[in-house]
């Protein structure tokens, strides 16, 4: 049992404008419902279309995903005003350092700027893969947007971030793990490793056009939520608690 303990919960890939309201309608009510400690969103808020390499191609403005994604920021506050929130960058908002971006004119575009539930939120890091950087820990618990998109991939990833007996909490595949307790990462068929992670899927809707007809039976809408030992945590035993949730799978998504 985790004592001195701080309660999190933790969501990602929203892509507003793109979002699933109903997914963010659910979210809010596991938020209301649990009163965390701490709000983790994982990054990929905005969809970042207009700064996309493609962005000539798409039909949404910065000040529509600005506009709506600030929106569910004010309801996630709402539901849970007291709550500490952290915001991790993700691959769609790091669109706006890209080299096609001038940079002279990066600090006017940026989501902060035009969000004013922004002030409400600390983003602590930088959306980076380093075992000091682009991550929020507490204690054992390591919270990242993430960039691993297979199991071997999500297995160095987790050894690079966390310590044994970590949980490795990520985001970006869109493919929550399942309901229930964090996943041991295997090392083989029968060699357990002493690393868990938990994936709370996404919050977007489960169509979208560049998927074409790509796999998405996998995707899924859902949070992660857990308490973690604030303290210095010792590396012989697991000094957390978490399970994923899922709102719909895709299959149930499609029939809804």
């Amino acid at each position: 049992m985790v004592t001195n303990d701080v309660k999190f919960l933790a969501f990602s890939c929203v892509h507003a404008p793109l979002h699933d309201p109903e997914a963010v309608d659910w979210l809010c009510e596991q938020i209301a419902l649990e009163q965390p400690d701490c709000i983790v969103h994982l990054g990929d808020g905005m969809e970042m279309a207009w700064a996309s390499k493609h962005a000539d191609t798409e039909t949404i403005d910065a000040d529509h995903e600005y506009e709506e994604h600030n929106k569910i920021l004010a309801q996630i506050r709402k539901a849970s005003p007291d709550s500490r929130k952290i915001f991790l960058p993700g691959n769609h908002e790091w669109r706006l350092y890209s080299p096609h971006i001038d940079s002279r004119v990066r600090k006017a575009l940026h989501w902060s700027c035009h969000q004013e539930e922004f002030e409400h939120w600390e983003s602590p890091c930088r959306y980076e893969n380093c075992r000091h950087k682009g991550v929020f820990r507490l204690g054992q618990v390591v919270f990242c947007h993430g960039f691993a998109t297979s199991s071997s991939s999500l297995k160095k990833e987790c050894a690079t971030l966390t310590r044994e007996y970590g949980l490795y909490v990520h985001g970006h595949t869109h493919r929550p793990t399942q309901p229930g307790p964090p996943e041991r990462l295997m090392g083989g068929v029968s060699w357990p490793l002493n690393w868990w992670v938990a994936n709370p899927g996404c919050l977007r809707d489960l169509a979208p056009d560049w998927m074409g007809k790509c796999d998405k039976t996998l995707w899924g809408q859902g949070c992660v939520i857990g308490k973690a030992q604030k303290t210095k945590s010792p590396r012989a035993r697991r000094c957390w608690e978490a399970e994923t949730r899922v709102f719909r799978t895709y299959d149930e998504w499609r029939e809804s």
